[in-house]
């Protein structure tokens, strides 16, 4: 009885030898997989460097961040100089409409391919580009430490929407 004892003991235990070299290549092929996979340029934190088009090129003067997860993206941007609120728990109505008219902001998914950045606009300041959300298309190149947008086409309300004289922004790593 004691070498059938063995003998099943000797039989579980090259199962479990044999179920965790399994599992060990498993996992060393996911690594693997994972490894392959190309880095996102897009992770991290970018400030508004320049915003220009055909007729205009200027570096831009306000404040701007843009931040990417993985899949999201945040993007806040204010004039440089903003009047604070007299008092602080009641702003006028002409403090609300300078506040609101020198801050933007607007949230949500973004996809990348290999050239192509596709912006939608979940969250924004202006109701109007969430419902539908305002999706923006745009050509991405990467400079040193910049990524260059040219304006493809956006939908706005639900209908395409390509501009004559589409803007071209610059991203500047912080």
């Amino acid at each position: 009885m004691k070498s059938f004892s063995y003998g099943i003991i000797a039989i579980l235990l090259c199962f479990f030898f044999v179920s965790c070299q399994q599992s060990s290549n498993n996992e060393n092929t996911s690594t693997a997989e994972v490894n392959q996979a190309p880095p996102n340029p897009f992770l991290g934190s970018w400030e508004l460097a320049r915003f220009f088009n055909q007729d205009t090129s200027v570096d831009y003067q306000g404040r701007s961040t843009i931040l990417f997860t993985e899949n999201h993206f945040s993007w806040m941007t204010s004039q440089s100089e903003r009047k604070s609120f007299e008092k602080l728990a009641e702003p006028t109505h002409e403090e609300l409409t300078e506040a609101f008219n020198t801050f933007s902001a607007f949230t949500g998914p973004y996809e990348l391919s290999d050239s192509t950045l596709t912006l939608t606009r979940q969250i924004v300041k202006r109701p109007n580009w969430m419902n539908p959300p305002r999706i923006d298309h745009y050509n991405y190149q990467l400079k040193d430490n910049e990524i260059h947008l040219q304006a493809q086409y956006g939908i706005l309300e639900g209908e395409k929407r390509i501009s004559e004289n589409a803007p071209t922004i610059v991203l500047k790593k912080k």
